[in-house]
């Protein structure tokens, strides 16, 4: 299955990416800095750098991108 884990460095997302991903799913999450894009990367994900505040990036940029990939 595809996942979408909006907050994939986040407190909880830490966390739910990888246990999804040794469940076999195709994760997708997103975190707000290019420095964190690494976690999720490493943990066999697809990171997105957007920042759910950010309402142009969010609309415009990234989750364009994301929406076009999946």
């Amino acid at each position: 299955m595809r996942v979408f884990v909006a907050g994939a460095t986040g407190v909880i997302g830490q966390y739910l990416v990888p246990s999804l991903i040794a469940a076999g799913h195709e994760v997708t999450g997103t975190t707000r800095s290019p420095a964190k894009a690494a976690g999720p990367r490493q943990a066999g994900a697809t990171p997105v750098i957007a920042d759910g505040l950010d309402r142009q990036a969010t609309i415009f940029r990234e989750w364009t991108k994301a929406a076009r990939a999946a």
